[in-house]
């Protein structure tokens, strides 16, 4: 016994300055993660208007604002007053849509930078999308200030009574046509919009051409997803730091893990209590036997120590009779009730040898109940 422990007590310390190695471990981690990790933390989606992110738009509104444009995000249609419209993506349905276009029909400017809304009537072309920024190559008057345009973005066909502009006239990355009494301009792409790629080339002045051609423009963000809607999932909606704090929790839990996981040399067998015989209660009756030779009192003796122990272990009112004890107590262990009344009720004990069966059955029943 002093061996073991002594053994135990020398584990204990390695685990003690192993549990301190594995928090300064952690705690080391979290520190680099912390050092290493970006310190910004920008909210919002991909073209969101108000996101600061490199593909928010965010500063789009700040420039449409800056050149003297009202600039409202719209949900809810028809538009009321609105001179121009503006969908970097289409989140709207059928009825929405049949309003946009009876409102374009009408006079209103739609500018639509989804190629697979159906607001836009020009279908993308197979050609490679260009990588180096376009040339105009059309004689729009209102965009004779923009000479060139940077962004990936698709190249749209244009049919008869429309105009191909960053393109080769029968297609562009801008086409401009009539509706009704208004106008569709159909980009190729949103990215000329997005904060990174605003400011690139003429990008910010196609924005002042289309959007804000003269102060006092009223402009429509339309399609712009509420809160509850969109295709995004709970992991897109939560920020960078939240992204590194979970991974900070499952690099620890981790680490825990491998610390609990961990086997301090060979396995070590170690003896298993031991339980006192039977023989021994039967001895100990033996005795007080030879010394009163009283076998019927120290038979009810036994048989009262029984019920006691039965009415305790089985959490039972202690005045029920024989009979109701050993029918409960059969119901709930399953030993059979005249198994159990043998062990309750006195019985003539002729012999020393019926004194010593009664204690080995009663020894034996308590046993199979405590295992209940």
């Amino acid at each position: 016994m002093r061996t073991a422990t002594g053994g135990g007590t020398r584990a204990s310390s390695r685990r003690g300055r192993f549990g301190v190695l594995v928090v300064g471990a952690i705690v080391l981690v979290v520190a680099v993660i912390a050092v290493i990790a970006p310190s910004g933390f920008d909210e919002g989606r991909y073209l969101d208007p108000s996101s600061s992110r490199p593909g928010g738009t965010k500063a789009l509104v700040l420039l449409l604002e800056g050149l003297g444009a009202q600039v409202e995000v719209v949900h809810d249609l028809p538009l009321e007053d609105h001179d121009v419209a503006l969908v970097l993506e289409d989140r709207l349905g059928d009825a929405e849509r049949d309003s946009m276009h009876a409102w374009v029909s009408g006079g209103g400017t739609l500018v639509v930078a989804d190629t697979l809304s159906p607001l836009n009537p020009h279908t993308a072309s197979v050609n490679a999308t260009p990588d180096e920024p376009a040339d105009r190559n059309c004689d729009v008057a209102a965009l004779a200030e923009v000479k060139t345009m940077s962004g990936t973005l698709e190249v749209l066909h244009a049919d008869e009574v429309s105009v191909a502009c960053f393109g080769d006239g029968a297609e562009g990355q801008v086409v401009i046509g009539p509706v009704g009494r208004g106008m569709v301009v159909a980009l190729g792409g949103p990215e000329p919009f997005t904060n990174e790629n605003i400011d690139d080339e003429d990008n910010a002045v196609l924005v002042a051409a289309l959007l804000a051609p003269r102060p006092g423009t009223k402009v429509a963000l339309v399609g712009a997803a509420r809160v509850g809607e969109g295709g995004e999932t709970i992991r897109d909606l939560l920020g960078d730091r939240v992204h590194q704090g979970l991974f900070q929790l499952a690099l620890g839990f981790l680490i825990y893990v491998l610390w609990r996981a961990r086997r301090l040399g060979a396995p070590v067998s170690e003896p298993l209590p031991v339980e006192p015989a039977a023989s021994e209660l039967v001895r100990s009756m033996g005795r007080l036997l030879q010394q009163g030779e009283t076998r019927e009192q120290v038979g009810r003796l036994l048989n009262d120590d029984m019920r006691r122990r039965l009415t305790r272990r089985l959490n039972l009112e202690p005045g029920l009779s024989t009979r109701e004890l050993a029918v409960v107590a059969a119901a709930r262990t399953g030993l059979a009730v005249e198994r159990l009344e043998a062990v309750l009720v006195p019985s003539p004990l002729e012999t020393d040898r019926d004194l010593v069966a009664l204690g080995v059955a009663i020894e034996q029943i308590d046993r199979e109940v405590r295992h209940v």
